[in-house]
Order: C-alpha cells, then structure tokens, then sequence
C-alpha cells in the first residue's frame, strides 16, 4: 500500500499486533500505546470511534480507535526536535 500519510503511523489491532506502520514511527511505544487503548475503551465506553490526543512538550500522539472493525491507528501529528 502506497503511504498517503505524512506523519509517523501505526496501524494495530485491539490486541496489539501491528498490521502496518511508517518507516519513521517509533515502534518502542506500540506496547504503551496498546495499554492506552485498552483502558480508554473501558474509560470511554463502547462507542463506534474513540480519539485520543496525548500531548507532550514537543510530540503531539493522536490514536483513533474504531470498536467496529477492533483496529486503530496512532499517529505522531507534531515531532518538534528543541
């Protein structure tokens, strides 16, 4: 599949596995981002689309979560170097 995304991306499933990523994402933080996943859907309940924006002092995680097919996607939106 030809990468129409800009940004680093991951794509997983509900338990982890990665499907696809960029070349430039940082694979060290699926683990974390799984267990994100997991407790915001018991946090957010069981709705068709869950997004989550993790902010840091200079990276911005944005993660869509779609219940429907169990798959999501994490994106690092804004990876400023200071």
């Amino acid at each position: 599949m030809e990468n129409e995304i800009n940004q680093p991306y991951c794509i997983m499933s509900s338990n982890g596995y990665v499907i696809e990523n960029s070349d430039n994402f940082t694979n060290s933080i699926n683990g974390n981002l799984c267990d994100i996943i997991q407790k915001s859907r018991k946090i957010l309940g069981e709705d068709k689309l869950n997004s989550i924006e993790i902010l840091f002092e200079n990276k911005s995680i944005l993660i869509k979560d779609k219940l429907s097919n169990d798959l999501n996607i994490s994106m690092i939106v804004n990876n400023e170097k200071k």
